[in-house]
Order: structure tokens, then sequence, then C-alpha cells
């Protein structure tokens, strides 16, 4: 039976920040600020006849990166490379659960519905017949941004599988395409998350869910969450919240996320967790 293999870091470290490191490397590789456009034209110049101080358009501004070394070994063709394992995925499966909804200004009791897609690393039997590898493996739950949905970067959560990182890709009821999409429910984002975690270890009461594949073993100490826009704010709250966060949480990403309302004491929570967070200078939300 294949199993993970050992290195220096923990092994799922490695799987999920090379592949993000590759997508992030040109923000890595420069540094942005502001500067003078030296081709822009002014209405008019001071001195001019009939050009009075309001009538004179300030030069345009544009930014100017300049090219620094990031100290990054990495090459696209190994961030690329599959891995080991073969893929096995479980898509649509369902879990209706007693929870809350945001809702016209109001976080009301609901019962709250989770679809989502499961990919784990699996080996094929003699039948040809995909079943868990034989060892625990981390867990990475990925949130979707504002109005996308659980689709959203399969080739991410393969690459990933094929490396030894489980993965629950979730579709938020409220904040997904083609729901109500109420962006205040992401205060309730995070308690899907922890519910997955739950799911997957095998910790919920799983009335009115599907049941996680047999033989597929989670290492309690592996657990990841990580998202893109709407869904990397909810990693940073699971992740740092004092009250919304999860504390089973050993790792996390969030590629351009809303965080321009968190202060330095949220991130005090939890000082120590190790954490990826992607963004561009010149966003004010992010």
């Amino acid at each position: 039976m294949k199993r993970l293999k050992a290195g220096a870091f923990p092994p799922f470290l490695p799987s999920v920040l090379r592949f993000l490191c590759f997508l992030i490397l040109p923000i890595l590789l420069a540094g942005c600020g502001e500067d003078d456009d030296p081709q822009a034209d002014a209405s008019c110049e001071p001195g001019d006849p009939g050009c009075d101080d309001e009538d004179i358009t300030p030069p345009m501004m544009r930014p100017v990166c300049e090219a620094k070394p990031s100290g990054a070994t990495l090459q696209r063709d190994d961030v690329l490379a599959e891995g080991e394992f073969e893929v096995a995925s479980l898509r649509g499966l369902r879990w209706t659960r007693p929870a809350r909804c945001y809702a016209s200004g109001e976080n009301l009791p609901c019962d709250r519905t989770l679809v989502f897609d499961l990919r784990f690393p699996a080996t094929r039997d003699a039948e040809g017949e995909l079943s868990p590898i034989d060892e625990a493996v981390p867990l990475l739950v990925y949130g979707h941004g504002f109005s996308s949905s659980r689709a959203e970067n399969p080739r991410l959560l393969a690459l990933l599988a094929s490396r030894g990182v489980a993965s629950i890709a979730v579709q938020f009821p409220r904040t997904a395409l083609g729901s109500v999409r109420e962006i205040g429910d992401v205060v309730n984002q995070p308690s899907d998350v922890s519910a997955l975690i739950d799911w997957a270890l095998g910790e919920a009461a799983l009335e009115g869910a599907d049941a996680p594949p047999e033989g597929l073993r989670i290492d309690e100490d592996k657990l990841i969450v990580g998202g893109v826009s709407l869904g990397g704010m909810t990693s940073l709250l699971s992740a740092f919240h004092r009250d919304l966060g999860d504390p089973r949480l050993d790792f996390g990403f969030a590629l351009a996320p809303p965080a321009s309302m968190f202060l330095e004491s949220f991130y005090e929570e939890r000082p120590d967790l190790p954490f990826l967070l992607v963004a561009a200078t010149s966003d004010a939300i992010v």
C-alpha cells in the first residue's frame, strides 16, 4: 500500500504551498508603489493665461513595480506535477442540519443545507476499484467566493489529492451562485467549515447526511481551511475569530479576502497559526 512520504516539513504543507506559490509568484517577485506618469498631460499649466488653480489637472498616477528577488526556487513543472496517488471524488454530497441563516439584517435559526464535493487520495485494487489510501490524511475545507460555487478551483483540489491531501469543496447555501446571495451570511460560514470537519472526522450526527466513504481517515492534527474572496474571509474567521473560529485548525490560506476591517487584535487570538494571506497593495477592501 502506498504511503505518504515524510519530509523535513509536515508533508501536507508543501502540497498546499507549492501550488499556491505558483499562483502568487508574480506578486512575490514585485514590489509596487506609485509614481508620476511622465506621459500625463495637464489641462493647463500654472501661469498660463486664463488658467486658474482649480483648473489644473493633477498628473496621472500609475503603479511602478521594481523586480525584487523572492528567494523562491520553485519551478512551474514542479508546482504542477501530479502526485503519486489516484484521485477519487464524491460529488454533490448533501447535509441539512439545524443552524442559522442571515436574512434582512437578522441572524435566525434555520435548516441549513450544505452541498459539497469530496476529493481524496486513493489506490486502485485488482478489480480497478478506487479506495482511500491506508493512511490518515490532511483535510482542506475550501470555500468559494461570493456568487461562485463548489466547482471553483478543481485543478488545485485534484492536485492536492494526488499528493495526499483530502479536500471538501463546499457550496455555501446563501452566498453561492444561484442562491439568495446574502453576503451577510458570511458570519455563518465558519460554522459550515466546522460542521464539515466534524462530518469528515465522523463526529457529526449524520441524520439527513451522506456518510464519508468507508476507510477514509483524516489526520486530526492536519486540518486546513482555505478559500478565495468571501471564501478567504471565511477562512480568516474560521482561523482567528474569537467566537466563530475553530481551534482545531492547523493551517490556513486566503486569496484576496475582504479583510480591511480586521484590526491587529483580530490576529492575536491565534498568533502562532501558520496562515498564507495573498493580496495586492491597491485594494481598499482587501
